[in-house]
This record gives C-alpha cells, sequence and structure tokens, in this order.
C-alpha cells in the first residue's frame, strides 16, 4: 500500500507544472493567423498590380474560413534505478504534454456578374466623402481615384493598359490637388454633405482670398461670389461657374493606373514584354511626374530585397514596396480600403479551395 502510495505521488509531482492553457493557446493562434491572412491579402494585391503591368490577367482569392483543432497529449513514464552499492531503490518519474493545432484555410474565387460591374463600375462621390472626412488627404485619395474636375485631367489613358503616349495635364492635375490639400489642412474647405443628400464643395465664410483658393477657383472655372459650389458625377450640358463636376475612377482603372509604377527589368522592357510609355520627344516617360507616380512606386530587384515591406516573386524577379517608403505604404492602405469598400459587399464567389496548413 505504501508503495502505490508511494508512486502515484511521484508520478503527481512529475506532471504537476504541465498545464494546458487552452484560452493562452487560443489568443497565439489568432493573432499569427491573422497577421499570415493580412499579408497574404497584401501580397495578393501587389501581384495583381505586378500582372497589370506585363499585361496579364490578374485574379483574386478570399478566404472564406479558418478552422483549426487543438490536441494535447500527455505522457508520463517511471524508471527504477538498482545501484550496485547502497541499499535503496530509487525511482524516477517522468512526465510531457505535447499540444498540437491542425489548421484549414478554405480560399474562394471572387467571381461573378455581380462582383465584376462593382470592379468597373466608378467609384461614388459617397465613398471619396468618407475617405477624405475619415483623415485621408484630398490629394491622396483624388489623386488615384479621379480621372477629371471640370476638364483638368488626371491621366485618363493611365486608365487601362499602359499607354504608348503620354498623358497630358498630369503636372496642372498634381498642382490643383496641392492646393486643394493646403486649404483643407487649413479648414479653408471640404466637401460637404447638402440638405437634399448631394455634394457640396463649401469654402467656410472667413476664408482669405489665398493663392490656394484663387488656383482652384481659376482652374476650375468657379465665380467667386458664392461659397458652396454643387458637385456631381454627371456633367451639365452648359458648364456652370457654380458647379463641379467629378469623374471617378473604378477599381480596377485604379489598379491600372498605380500599376504605370511598377518598375521593370531592363531586359523585358528591351524584349518588348512591358510597353514603353513615350512623351512628345519620344523620350521615356516619366510616370512618377504624376499625381499616383508621387505617391506609389513598386521596386523591383534580381536578389531579394532586404528591407521590404511586402515582396512578391514574379518572372524570376523581386518585386516590392520598401518598408520605409511610407508614401507607397500608405497609398497601398487607401488601396485595400477602396478595394475593400467597392467590392466587398456584393460578390459572388466561386467553388471553394481548402487547403490543410502543412498538411
Amino acid at each position: 500500500m505504501q508503495k502505490s502510495v508511494l508512486l502515484g505521488l511521484l508520478l503527481w509531482h512529475a506532471l504537476s507544472g504541465c498545464s494546458v492553457d487552452n484560452t493562452r493557446q487560443v489568443r497565439l493562434s489568432h493573432a499569427a493567423y491573422n497577421q499570415v491572412l493580412i499579408q497574404n491579402k497584401k501580397e495578393e494585391l501587389l501581384l495583381n498590380l505586378v500582372r497589370l503591368r506585363y499585361r496579364d490577367t490578374p485574379f483574386f482569392l478570399d478566404t472564406s474560413s479558418v478552422t483549426t483543432s487543438f490536441k494535447a497529449e500527455s505522457k508520463v513514464g517511471l524508471s527504477a534505478r538498482f545501484p550496485w552499492y547502497g541499499s535503496g531503490r530509487f525511482l524516477d518519474p517522468s512526465g510531457a504534454i505535447t499540444l498540437s493545432t491542425a489548421p484549414t484555410v478554405s480560399y474562394v474565387p471572387i467571381e461573378g456578374d455581380e462582383y465584376f460591374k462593382n470592379f468597373l463600375t466608378p467609384i461614388s462621390l459617397d465613398e471619396l466623402l468618407v475617405m477624405t472626412q475619415s483623415g485621408w488627404g484630398i490629394d491622396r485619395v483624388f489623386g488615384i481615384a479621379v480621372e477629371q474636375i471640370n476638364g483638368v485631367f488626371n491621366a485618363t489613358a493611365a486608365s487601362g493598359p499602359t499607354p504608348l503616349h503620354a498623358p497630358d495635364g498630369a503636372l496642372r492635375m498634381e498642382a490643383l490637388l496641392g492646393a486643394m490639400r493646403t486649404m483643407q489642412m487649413n479648414g479653408q474647405m471640404s466637401w460637404v454633405r447638402g440638405d437634399q443628400g448631394s455634394v457640396q464643395l463649401y469654402y467656410p465664410p472667413n476664408t482669405v482670398e489665398s493663392p490656394e483658393k484663387k488656383l482652384l477657383t481659376s482652374s476650375l472655372g468657379l465665380t467667386n461670389e458664392v461659397t458652396k459650389y454643387s458637385v456631381s458625377q454627371s456633367i451639365e450640358e452648359k458648364p456652370s461657374e457654380r458647379h463641379v463636376y467629378i469623374k471617378t475612377r473604378s477599381i480596377l482603372s485604379i489598379l491600372f493606373y498605380l500599376s504605370q509604377n511598377v518598375q521593370v527589368p531592363d531586359e523585358d522592357l528591351s524584349r518588348g514584354l512591358v510597353t514603353q510609355t513615350l512623351d512628345d520627344k519620344q523620350q521615356p516617360f516619366d510616370w512618377s511626374q504624376t499625381p499616383a507616380g508621387k505617391r506609389f512606386r513598386i521596386q523591383v530587384s534580381q536578389e531579394a530585397p532586404r528591407h521590404a515591406a511586402i515582396q512578391v516573386r514574379y518572372r524570376d524577379h523581386y518585386f516590392f514596396i520598401q518598408d520605409d517608403d511610407l508614401e507607397t505604404k500608405s497609398t497601398f492602405m487607401l488601396l485595400n480600403h477602396l478595394y475593400a469598400f467597392q467590392s466587398g459587399t456584393s460578390m459572388r464567389q466561386g467553388p471553394a479551395l481548402t487547403l490543410p496548413v502543412g498538411g
């Protein structure tokens, strides 16, 4: 009887300190999966931008579900030592607990008529209003999502595959966006919702006649006699000094526009794998001078980059966003928001692809 009690106490001592904290395991797994899925989403978006630069077909997957099972196994043992000298027997208890997880991730292709309709539909003014009122700079939002404001053009030809000829009006649009950003920061201009639900461009009554305001009104052909201007996505038959017409891009057009700022290897240019845009002097056009190019850049390298925030390997090269390139990272974050805003709520998904992680 004494031997049985002694054996039980020894086994209890061996396993006493080995406990399974399931809640901690869940917390750790949730954080890890969250980081991995977000990183995968960003890499997919970057990959599709590179594909568009090469005129390859983009493709998107969505994570439909993530499931995991936790398993705990315990092992106990007891060993005896019989010394050559001495009169006692010595028992050595041992124990161990092994934890394991088996995650399964299900992906579905994002497709269907409704999804592609939203993918190709110009972004609404409501979405732009939400972005500019939630802290985003109007120069960044309009710089990538707007094609035209009252005849001031923002590289309209870049809304599709890379054009052969350089776009017109990029410098004029950049100057306009800079003035709008300055006025936004100084509280001299805002985009507001009118009484009837319409969008309006509004100057506070105490707005001074600054150089930015002069540039804005003269560039858009607006009168200084009022403080509110109607804003719409429909062009009027007769231009009005009190109306602002804004033509927005679709998500696909934004992706095409940003893809013009994907650097490519020289050998791919020489082989004709990508289009080289030329200016009036038949020289290569610098896309970094456009409103999107000033705020977004994808670099390329033969070797794996050392300090990349996001990178993908495509056509034997690494395409990446440098970790200290805050301008590009901000624009990429905005692109993610616009993409989710425009296409994330109404999509029809195809057959699921289920992958056991590590299986």
